[in-house]
């Protein structure tokens, strides 16, 4: 498997069936694996038994939206998400289940995430290295989170959000172009060509060949020759992280603050917090200007939610990077973001 590429189910792996039917790749895998563990059934026990659970620098750089436990089928409940999501109406999620007796590592998003479960114990589990919450849960009740500690964001994250931006993008360029009878398809090879040799510069560069762990791969940690859209200098996240845990309504935790309480059968509720502590951690908020829709109701974004970058000055650099399209068809001091963007909205 080449891991440069898209980190997703093939045929010929052990357990293929888990992940394919009549030889098609399940609809939630399609986002590839967002997950070490995904709970979807009644009374289970994960008991770790003193051990850690983490997922390697490898994964966590090309696997943008991940948990090392979901509490679902599916990282998105259905029509929601950067890429595919559950494709039931009933999403099946984890009911009577305990989590319990370790640590839960480095994430590339949320140490446990999930939605629609209930009755939940996650109890005596350290978390640490999470990029944006130890805990995040949509629409989901009866929980008890206890003696719970949460130790800290991680603060050494080599990218900036463009990265998962083209990463997702490249994804659903590469699935849409392999649709029959799209005459415009030839059009996204040269895009998605600049895109795939973008993604090996930036992996070759943060992660050298080495000796041992990480399945072979060491990190390499500071690596410069990866440059803008993505070098993260500050090496924090670019975007809201949350030290303590998120108990959301029904749907994915994005745009403002809720200004009302939500309807109650969408609303998650009966929470009882006890003896947990969650310790410190800073992000570094990049704001970027974007483009108001026709009718000024929201931003101008892409197929998997991420904003069309008209302007972003990245931190410490000398120069800014447009994304914006000329009328003639060109663009101005373009990046490879902002090229696979527009070459799928054309």
């Amino acid at each position: 498997v080449d891991h440069v590429k898209d980190w997703i189910p093939y045929l010929g792996q052990p357990k293929e069936d888990q992940y394919f039917e009549a030889g098609q790749l399940k609809q939630p895998f399609r986002l590839g694996f967002f997950a070490a563990i995904s709970i979807a059934a009644e009374d289970v026990e994960l008991d770790l038994n003193g051990f850690s659970l983490s997922q390697s620098k490898e994964h966590q750089l090309m696997q943008r939206f991940y948990a090392n436990v979901e509490l679902g089928e599916a990282a998105f409940i259905s029509g929601q998400g950067p890429g595919p999501s559950s494709p039931n109406s009933e999403f099946k999620s984890a009911t009577r289940c305990r989590i319990h007796n370790g640590t839960i590592g480095r994430s590339s998003h949320h140490g446990i995430h999930g939605n629609f479960a209930t009755d939940v114990v996650i109890e005596d589990i350290v978390f640490e290295d999470y990029e944006v919450a130890p805990i995040s849960l949509n629409r989901s009740r009866g929980l008890a989170i206890l003696r719970c500690e949460g130790r800290r964001l991680d603060q050494d994250i080599p990218t900036l959000s463009s990265w998962s931006a083209l990463r997702f993008a490249t994804q659903f360029a590469e699935a849409i172009r392999d649709l029959p009878g799209l005459a415009a398809a030839t059009e996204l090879d040269a895009p998605i060509a600049a895109s795939r040799a973008a993604q090996a510069d930036v992996f070759n560069d943060i992660l050298a060949p080495g000796a041992a762990g990480n399945n072979g791969v060491v990190y390499a940690g500071g690596a410069d020759s990866y440059k803008t859209p993505f070098k993260n200098r500050k090496r924090q996240l670019d975007g809201p992280g949350y030290m303590a845990c998120l108990f959301n309504a029904r749907g994915v935790a994005v745009g403002p603050v809720l200004d009302e309480i939500p309807e109650d059968d969408i609303l998650s509720k009966d929470i009882l917090m006890q003896d947990c502590i969650w310790e410190d951690g800073s992000t570094a908020i990049v704001e970027v200007p974007a483009i108001k829709l026709a009718d000024g109701t929201g931003r101008n974004k892409d197929t998997a939610g991420a904003t069309i970058q008209i302007l972003n000055e990245f931190v410490d650099d000398d120069d800014a990077r447009y994304a914006m399209r000329n009328l003639d068809g060109t663009y101005n001091n373009t990046n490879v973001v902002g090229n696979m963007q527009f070459a799928i909205a054309k």
